[in-house]
């Protein structure tokens, strides 16, 4: 998952156990995460408060989709 903030900020939010964060430039930088499922996944990532785009797995783009439209849905 890329992330759109300086790896030092996202660092702040993510510990170590959490994932492993790869700086791509000054201003965005590289998530590797897992868990135990793609529910519990899309939920951590949105709780990180960054910008991010989820490219793989296509199950997880989809889940992140759906879970989008439910929020959407929730805040009329």
């Amino acid at each position: 998952m890329i992330v759109h903030a300086p790896l030092e900020k996202v660092a702040e939010k993510i510990p170590p156990a959490g994932g492993k964060l790869e700086a791509i430039d000054d201003h965005t930088c590289l998530l590797q995460t897992g868990a135990s499922s793609l529910d519990w996944l899309s939920m951590y990532l949105g709780m990180i408060r960054f910008e991010f785009e989820v490219r793989e797995p296509p199950e997880l783009v989809e889940q992140v989709r759906a879970l989008a439209e439910r929020f959407r849905r929730a805040a009329g």
